[in-house]
């Protein structure tokens, strides 16, 4: 089986900054839960294949 490269890309949504780019899912979803106005990017292999929005909840 082929080993695929999976890259999780944050972006700032205010300023349009990147914050991180990581490789290890678990630092990225825990910065992207912590963090307000934060969309993450998926890439496998240099592709795009999700893109996700900042939550927003009733305790913003």
């Amino acid at each position: 089986m082929d080993k695929h490269d999976i890259v999780y890309v944050l972006i700032n949504t205010l300023h349009g900054k990147v914050e991180m780019a990581t490789q290890n899912d678990s630092e990225a979803w825990a910065f992207y839960r912590d963090m307000k106005g934060i969309r993450i990017q998926v890439f496998m292999n240099m592709n795009l294949i999700a893109s996700i929005e900042p939550t927003v909840s009733a305790l913003d």
